[in-house]
C-alpha cells in the first residue's frame, strides 16, 4: 500500500471509496426494485385494499349513513329500500359465484347451485 503525505490525501482516498461504494450500492437498491417491481406492485396495492376495507368495514353503518344522506336529499326511506336491494342482490350474485366456482360443473352441480341460490334468495327477502 503507497504511503499517504497527508492525512488530506487518505481522507480524500476514503470518501473516494466510500462515494464508489455507496455508488454501487444504491445501483444494486434500484436494480434489484426494477426486478422485483412485477411483485412489488401487486403486493403494494393488495395491502392498501386491504387497509381501506378494514377501515370500511369498521365504520359500516357511519358510512352507509352518509351515502344515503347524500344521495337520498329528501328521499330517505326510498333511498334505504334501494341500498338495501341492491346490498341483497350484490350479496345474492357473490353468493352464486362462490358457489359455481366451488361445485364442479357438470347438471348435478348445477342443479345443486340453484338450490342453493334459491334457499339465500328466500332466507334474503324473509329478512
Amino acid at each position: 500500500m503507497p504511503k499517504l503525505k497527508s492525512s488530506t490525501a487518505a481522507t480524500n482516498a476514503l470518501v473516494g471509496i466510500w462515494t464508489v461504494l455507496l455508488t454501487a450500492f444504491i445501483f444494486f437498491i434500484f436494480a434489484a426494485l426494477y426486478i422485483a417491481r412485477d411483485l412489488l406492485i401487486p403486493l403494494t396495492l393488495a395491502a392498501l385494499l386491504t387497509f381501506l376495507v378494514i377501515f370500511m368495514l369498521l365504520k359500516r353503518e357511519d358510512l352507509r349513513s352518509r351515502l344515503i344522506r347524500v344521495a337520498g336529499r329528501g328521499r330517505i326511506s326510498a333511498t334505504t329500500r334501494a341500498m338495501d336491494d341492491a346490498g341483497a342482490r350484490v350479496t345474492r350474485y357473490l353468493l352464486m359465484q362462490m358457489t359455481l366456482t366451488r361445485i364442479p360443473a357438470d347438471e348435478q352441480g348445477a342443479t345443486i347451485a340453484s338450490q342453493r341460490l334459491t334457499s339465500t334468495t328466500n332466507t334474503a327477502e324473509s329478512n
